[in-house]
């Protein structure tokens, strides 16, 4: 991908997203998704960095690379190095990370990790380096991000740019990553700075080296390590070891731990202001205890009552009104940010003052950070999402709360103990309308909830338990548990241990000649189905229907591998096939069947039934015709008082797998399914062995199938289209004997299989399309005669009777003639037949038993012999003018 044709697809997402205005070579009046105002704005030529114009009441941005990093993988296929230039990949990669290829000349090289992985490679000293692999693919296959060479010692050892010199009285910046030093370098040029930057290499290192060369300089040093737990567990030894040479120092730190300084640097937030923050966040991170860390919260907030986190559990402070004015006094100045900015100020001062001016307690044993809120947009219901740290070093937890948990000091009290593992809050009203404060009085996060995996119509996002994809794009969930899409913030709440599902970004198309030699047409034809459901929301907007797929055959001819094998093609984990309906409940079923969006709603062994029972099954499948079109699963009440109702439509497709053919006396619902029969027939030498093969790949290696269907949604949607139509047409001009529904549905699947070149171009030939294509036309016809010829029950029932109903009796003169016995018409023309003697006569001559609540079902949409309806007869069996009460159909069917 060039990068031109890359910014040119940047622009279109920019313009999805936000709904950007193009004026003069910008993208203006964006939707800003922390403030909610139009007032994004980026550069349209080379777009890199989102921005809010609201910088003092909003000061968003984002960079690019973050939003959309599906644009920015595989920089050795889009930017190889050549002899003429050996360090192109890296360059690339540096510039979409923000870094300024004039100012870093000379401090890389391109390097290749085991000979095959480009590298960002910069050395270091006596021929060590460090090194930075460039693309994911490799990052993923070598698990690891960065390289040393085997023996490379660290410690006390850094990283400087070539030519830096260290002056008396100079600001030296010290971080971790060599990017991270690399930000600051180039944040001198932008903000007119002067600090000098080393990299430690790692959070555990510190430059003994550079610092005992530098003693008694008067040199300040910034300890810039990352702001995470690693970085935040060594930093207090790094302190010790300055406070031991007496150096003076500072902390800065990043305002979150997701990002580091090179990410700050990239997203255009690296600046003297942030930095003067960035020194206050290391005073608040490096305080010894609660009450220190409540003076430098009070030194930049000024507020009489303070609550403070620390060591994760909550104090609560009340600061004297005394305390401002004796500590401006103690620094001789009424700008209290000097106490952070200044590495000189007596901070030892306005501490004694602060803590003989302070008063308060302990008032809860954890440490409750509020999250977002989660709504259900069916039934309106909310819950407060909260992470809780523990003091006494329980694992960490996230908990939803309700609003009446947080109404009272009590009632959050009793909250936490029911939720967490011994957690309290033993503050007053006063220290719970405080914390309210500090969650709500500003834009909180507002989340989604789902009730269902795979796609929501409301917002265009995929969501999966542990990712997403929007508009072709994937999105891992974030550690807040959700996924951030655009405008959109959703999640699900069916969770990993209902539906495991691993995400994998690669697709390895080898596999797909094993397939069709397993499976056949058939396998390919299931396949089209499948990767079509994943649009069935996008493709019934447009067309309003999508079939139900009907797979039958005897046991051992491969339905079950073929199922599992697809929904590991989804990166589905957990050996999961489909649920049995006749093991459920209605209520039951439709959990199940609300459970997927555009996935597919698997029903197996749905003809099982007790022949001999007189128990009615609990499953019919006419319950599923509604579907068809999206219907309503059920409807349920809301528990308010009130009569409100929820009503939630079918998002997926049907796919039924069983044994035996699905009957109904229905031919709209029997309209609606396209039916592959598995058979042997396509076995040959070594199918056992490659379906073998197949069954033991899993859901991680084959995830990539729906990774590629995804990122390609508007793709396979524009082809499934145009396929569809074209298909149609063609075959309504080819027989009109086939009904309208038939040929739609069947001219959908094969839409579907031209649709499957998007994921395997090279196996789906235009050849192999167009033979699927005409094997489904053939389906088609077959499925036509079909719903025009009886049910296989009702051909059951007409070959029992023909052979029970004529017997040889005696005439009166003794003469053998040929008789009826179930039969009780006098007309040629009817057929009249008591139920309970056909009954009787087979058990009688015992035959096979038939379920006669099913046939009872099936009989009154006969096509043989058509059903007139149930009435008294005059019996010729009985004779005397005695009438039998019986089902009376026609002899022949234009009769």
């Amino acid at each position: 991908m060039m990068a031109n044709n890359r910014d040119a697809l940047i622009v279109e997402q920019l313009l999805n997203d936000f709904s950007f205005k193009q004026k003069g070579g910008m993208l203006r009046d964006g939707y800003c998704p922390s403030c909610n105002k139009k007032s994004l704005w980026i550069h349209q030529e080379k777009p890199r960095l989102i921005r809010c114009n609201r910088e003092n009441n909003c000061g968003y941005t984002e960079a690019v690379t973050d939003r959309y990093p599906e644009l920015f993988k595989n920089y050795s296929e889009r930017c190889p190095a050549t002899p003429e230039d050996p360090n192109r990949t890296a360059r690339e990669y540096l510039e979409d990370r923000g870094f300024n290829p004039g100012i870093i000349a000379g401090w890389y090289e391109q390097g290749a990790y085991l000979s095959v992985a480009p590298t960002v490679r910069v050395h270091l000293w006596d021929g060590a380096y460090w090194e930075r692999l460039i693309d994911d693919q490799h990052v993923r296959k070598y698990h690891r991000k960065t390289n040393y060479p085997l023996g490379t010692k660290k410690k006390g050892r850094h990283w400087e740019p070539p030519g830096q010199e260290i002056h008396q009285g100079d600001a030296v910046v010290i971080t971790e990553g060599i990017f991270n030093a690399w930000a600051f370098l180039h944040m001198n040029q932008k903000e007119d700075t002067c600090y000098k930057a080393v990299s430690a290499l790692d959070s555990a290192n510190f430059p003994t080296e550079l610092v005992e060369s530098n003693l008694n300089r008067n040199i300040v040093w910034i300890l810039a390590y990352d702001n995470d737990a690693a970085g935040l567990k060594h930093l207090a030894d790094h302190i010790l070891l300055l406070k031991k040479h007496n150096e003076v120092f500072q902390v800065c730190l990043t305002e979150t731990s997701e990002r580091d300084w090179a990410d700050e640097w990239k997203q255009g937030r690296l600046t003297r202001k942030y930095m003067e923050t960035g020194f206050w966040r290391g005073r608040v991170a490096t305080a010894p205890n609660s009450q220190q860390k409540a003076f430098w919260l009070w030194a930049k907030f000024t507020r009489g009552y303070i609550q403070v986190s620390f060591n994760r559990a909550l104090y609560a402070y009340k600061v004297d009104s005394k305390a401002t004015e004796a500590i401006k006094n103690a620094i001789d100045t009424d700008n209290l940010a000097t106490l952070w900015t200044n590495p000189s100020a007596d901070v030892d001062s306005a501490l004694m003052h602060f803590v003989s001016n302070l008063s308060g307690e302990r008032i809860s044993n954890c440490m409750p950070r509020f999250l977002y809120i989660e709504r259900d947009p069916l039934t309106e219901e909310q819950d407060y999402f909260f992470d809780i740290q523990f003091r006494n070093g329980n694992q960490r937890r996230q908990i939803a709360l309700d609003g009446s948990c947080l109404e009272s000091a009590s009632s959050f009290n009793k909250a936490l103990l029911n939720k967490t593992s011994g957690g309290t809050f033993d503050g007053d009203s006063k220290a719970l309308k405080q914390l309210k404060e500090d969650w709500f009085d500003h834009k909180t996060v507002e989340i989604t909830r789902c009730r269902f995996v795979g796609y929501d119509k409301d917002t265009g996002v995929y969501v999966f338990p542990e990712f997403g994809y929007y508009q072709g794009r994937y999105i891992p969930k974030n550690k807040s548990g959700f996924i951030d899409a655009g405008k959109h913030r959703i999640k699900t709440r069916v969770t990993t241990a209902i539906v495991h599902m691993e995400h994998n970004d690669q697709l390895n198309e080898s596999w797909i000649g094993d397939f069709h030699h397993a499976f056949g047409d058939n396998g390919l034809i299931v396949m089209a189905w499948w990767l079509m459901t994943l649009f069935a929301e996008q493709i019934r907007a447009r067309h309003q229907d999508w079939p139900f797929m009907e797979l039958t055959g005897d046991p051992g001819t491969g339905k079950t591998t073929l199922i599992k094998f697809l929904w590991k093609c989804c990166g589905r984990m957990d050996d999961y096939e489909g649920f049995d309906p006749n093991k459920s409940s209605m209520a039951g079923r439709s959990r199940s069947l609300e459970r997927y969006s555009n996935l597919p709603a698997v029903v197996i062994e749905a003809d099982r039934a007790d022949k001999d029972s007189i128990r009615k099954k609990s499953f019919d499948f006419n319950e599923f015709k509604d579907f068809y079109n999206g219907g309503i699963i059920r409807t349920t009440g809301v528990k308010n008082g009130g009569n409100e109702t929820v009503e939630p439509h079918f998002k997926g497709g049907v796919l039924i797998a069983q044994n035996a053919s699905i009957e109904s006396d229905d031919d709209a619902v029997m309209e609606r399914i396209v039916h592959c029969h598995s058979t042997k027939a396509h076995h040959k030498a070594g199918t056992k062995s490659i379906a073998t093969r197949l069954a033991r790949m899993k859901g991680d290696e084959l995830g990539g199938w729906l990774h590629k269907a995804l990122t390609q949604e508007k793709a396979i949607l524009e082809v499934f289209a145009q396929k569809a139509q074209t298909v149609a047409d063609s075959w309504h001009n080819r027989d009109h004997t086939v009904r309208d529904r038939i040929v739609e549905n069947h001219a959908k699947i094969a839409a579907g299989v031209w649709c499957l070149q998007k994921l395997f171009p090279r196996y789906m030939t235009d050849d192999k399309c167009q033979h699927v294509e005409r094997v489904l036309w053939d389906m088609a016809g077959t499925r036509e005669r079909r719903i025009k010829s009886d049910t296989v029950l009702v051909e059951q029932f007409w070959e029992y009777f023909e052979f029970l109903n004529y017997r040889e009796t005696e005439d009166f003169d003794g003469s053998k003639v040929m008789s009826e016995t179930l039969n009780h018409s006098g007309s040629h023309d009817l057929i009249a037949i008591h139920l309970q003697e056909f009954e009787a006569a087979v058990s009688a001559y015992k035959l096979e038993r038939l379920p006669y609540r099913e046939l009872k079902k099936q009989l009154p949409s006969c096509i043989s012999h058509p059903f007139l309806g149930c009435r008294n007869v005059k019996s010729q069996i009985l004779g005397d003018r005695k009438t039998k009460y019986c089902w009376v159909f026609q002899r022949e069917p234009n009769k």
